[in-house]
């Protein structure tokens, strides 16, 4: 596709040269003289020929020698030879003074030449033979003399010029030999097969002889840029044999790319691996048999027209199907991958068509559709850009690159500054740095794909977090839920039933007659104190279980009143302090947080041989913060298995089963909540248990403890911003 695009860029600006072979002229124009200058490599010679356009076909060497036929050349005004697209024979003429000993080759620069013969006038036998080192064995690609050779007139008489059909393979080239006043002429084109050449080459080139001389060119260029030059024969075999080099390598890059990407393809089963190594493929043909023609090298009998007219056309659906997958147009844009798809199907049609199709239609038609399939894939790629597909833009970007050096390849056309890099053609580099843009494009989008597919499973993996966590807050408040449901039953019971009943043997007790009998009378007291106290207890501890007492009284009233009934054991010095005004949070809360505080508590109380327990609620406007200190024997640090830090031990070291909560839980001891040992609470309300009620009311929740110096458990509950501020609770006409 770039061949042909370029090709009609290059029609755009082209001046095809004019002469009419009908209407010679007596007034001849004297050739201009190409000097060799003595210790030159190379020398461009394209502005110094003459130029005229046989449209028939039908012009001989001897016509166009003729002085009635030197008016109708024109000096041309062109660096590199470029007619447009044409059927015509050009011929090209010029006069060659080369006073050295050097030995000079005549490079027509263009593989797809099909016919291309050069005529020299023998002035003497002495000047008719090749130069010293353009070496010609028999049958190679000249002839000499009066010889009539496959329809080249070589002599005197016009024998075969006029009827050969422009291309005609058949060459039966003899040994050169001299002749007074005859022409040596020497063949070349992509018809004669490479080993059949004067000079190996995949370009046309001629040997020219010492002396001076004029020369005639008889070329068919079809629709190309020749670079015409001379060149000293040892560097151009310098140059050949770097250019050789440099075909190796770029085509040995590009199929090194090609194996990494069918490597991938079936690694990752991307179908667009596959696709850019079948495009990258195509990229390789174009340079081998479209642009540069080096495939000869390879294959030396090869039909590079077959392949020219053919290669471009393939070149396309190649790209659109990479362009479709890559930038996965059917997920962006469905009306354009159905157009696209259709389009490529149009096109295969269309290859299948191309034998049988005269070949300058088919140049003209294979440009048309160059610079359509250039449009689509821009338009792909701008549309999936604008739709979230930044890849599109990349890609246009690299589209933008390639349009660029070809029209670097149009600047040397046109100028003949800025000479080829390498020794390749814009047209191949542009081939070579897209390939590799757009392996660089797949790096991109396998990068992203796994970014994306990392950032999918940290989504997926957050969401099974927060659905585990969910589970288990429902888990734990379906446990709560049941757990102040009993609480709730046995308060209930306890007040309903219990202490009804003891409250009715205080009664029957109090109506007991102890008659005088002093031991009756005490035992009758004690009896009363006891079932008195009993009754107190009970209540007490239907209290603590009933969760309406809870929410009628406060977070703040309900832990005061846990510690003032520890107080009355006077089995522990109690303290208690509230720093700030006390707010109340939601029943759930509040309740949730109550019960943390009592399993704190209890566990000190079964567990943490204290002496002195201290309550501090710290209402600050933004948080709630609950801090419960006792001075017990706090944490075995070696059965916590170092889990601590500095001596310490904290929550997060804490949250699994088995761990000592609060306390010094040791080696098979699973701990319960304060951590002393009490296996038959190490898988209950412990540790983790408070840790989630914590997590359950959004609160946060740390244990520290230090090997005998006590424990430390905080709480720091959040205060919602929409929270009512309310008075603090009373004592007031509540009894325990």
């Amino acid at each position: 596709m770039k061949k042909t695009l370029l090709l009609l860029l290059i029609a755009t600006y082209a001046c095809p040269a004019t002469g009419q072979p009908g209407n010679p002229t007596t007034d001849a124009t004297p050739a201009q003289v190409i000097s060799w200058t003595p210790g030159s490599q190379h020398a461009n010679i394209g502005r110094q020929v003459s130029i005229l356009e046989d449209k028939t076909g039908a012009l001989t060497y001897m016509q166009v020698s003729t002085p009635a036929f030197q008016k109708s050349f024109t000096p041309s005004q062109q660096s590199v030879l470029h007619f447009g697209f044409t059927n015509s024979i050009i011929w090209l003429r010029f006069t060659i003074d080369n006073p050295t000993a050097d030995s000079l080759l005549l490079e027509l620069n263009h593989a797809f030449i099909p016919e291309a013969d050069l005529y020299i006038q023998n002035m003497d036998s002495a000047k008719s033979i090749p130069p010293p080192g353009a070496v010609i064995p028999p049958g190679r690609g000249s002839t000499t003399g009066d010889t009539t050779t496959g329809g080249s007139n070589t002599g005197d008489t016009n024998t075969g010029d006029t009827n050969r059909q422009a291309g005609d393979p058949t060459r039966q080239a003899g040994p050169p030999a001299a002749g007074a006043g005859g022409w040596t002429v020497y063949h070349s084109g992509f018809h004669v097969p490479l080993d059949h050449k004067l000079v190996i080459n995949a370009s046309q080139v001629f040997p020219i002889l010492s002396g001076r001389h004029d020369y005639y060119l008889r070329m068919q260029p079809y629709a190309h840029a020749i670079p015409v030059s001379l060149w000293e024969k040892s560097s151009f075999f310098l140059k050949a044999s770097r250019q050789k080099l440099i075909y190796g390598i770029y085509t040995g890059l590009l199929l090194f790319a090609i194996a990494i990407n069918i490597f991938l393809f079936f690694l990752f089963r991307r179908w667009y691996y596959l696709y850019y190594s079948i495009l990258v493929f195509f990229y390789i043909l174009s340079s081998a048999l479209v642009m540069e023609g080096f495939a000869v090298y390879f294959f030396p009998d090869i039909d590079l027209m077959f392949w020219y007219r053919l290669i471009p056309v393939l070149d396309m659906p190649a790209l659109i199907i990479y362009c479709l997958s890559f930038l996965e147009v059917k997920r962006y844009d469905r009306p354009l991958y159905t157009f696209s798809l259709t389009a490529c199907g149009l096109l295969l049609l269309y290859a299948a068509l191309l034998p049988s199709l005269p070949l300058m239609p088919v140049y003209i038609a294979n440009q048309v559709l160059a610079v359509a399939i250039f449009v689509l894939a821009i338009t792909i790629g701008i549309r999936t850009g604008r739709r979230g597909n930044r890849l599109g833009y990349y890609f246009v970007t690299a589209y933008f690159i390639w349009f660029v050096l070809i029209n670097l390849e149009l600047v040397y056309i046109h100028t003949g500054v800025l000479p080829h890099i390498g020794e390749i053609s814009y047209v191949s580099l542009a081939i070579f740095i897209e390939a590799f843009l757009l392996a660089w494009l797949l790096v991109q989008r396998f990068r992203w794909e796994q970014q994306e597919d990392h950032r999918r499973e940290s989504e997926m993996q957050d969401r099974i977090n927060r659905m585990h966590r969910e589970f288990q807050h429902e888990i734990l408040s379906s446990k709560l839920e049941i757990q102040e449901q009993t609480f709730q039953e046995i308060s209930q019971e306890i007040h309903d039933n219990i202490g009804q009943i003891l409250s009715l043997a205080r009664l029957h007790i109090a109506t007991m007659d102890d008659a005088g009998n002093t031991v009756l009378a005490n035992k009758i007291r004690d009896s009363k104190t006891l079932v008195s106290k009993a009754i107190h207890d009970l209540r007490h501890l239907s209290h603590r279980l009933n969760t309406d007492y809870i929410t009628e009284v406060g977070f703040d009233v309900a832990v005061k009143r846990e510690i003032d009934a520890i107080a009355r054991s006077e089995a522990y010095e109690t303290k208690f302090s509230v720093e700030g005004k006390p707010y109340r949070f939601d029943q759930q809360k509040e309740l949730i947080l109550f019960r943390i505080v009592q399993e704190l508590l209890n566990n000190i109380l079964r567990h943490a041989h204290a002496k002195t327990i201290s309550v501090s609620l710290s209402y600050d406007p933004a948080a709630l913060l609950v801090m419960i200190q006792d001075d017990g024997q706090g944490f075995d640090r070696g059965a916590l298995d170092s889990r601590g830090a500095n001596g310490n031990s904290t929550l997060d070291s804490l949250d699994t089963p088995g761990t000592n909560g609060n306390g010094q839980g040791s080696k098979g001891d699973p701990g319960n909540g304060n951590g002393h040992g009490d296996p038959g609470e190490g898988h209950g309300l412990g540790i983790k248990s408070m840790y989630h009620r914590a997590r359950l009311i959004g609160a946060g929740f740390q244990l520290t403890s230090t090997v005998g110096a006590g424990t430390t458990a905080a709480i720091h509950l959040p205060y919602p911003s929409t929270a009512e501020n309310i008075p603090p609770t009373t004592t007031k006409g509540l009894t325990l």
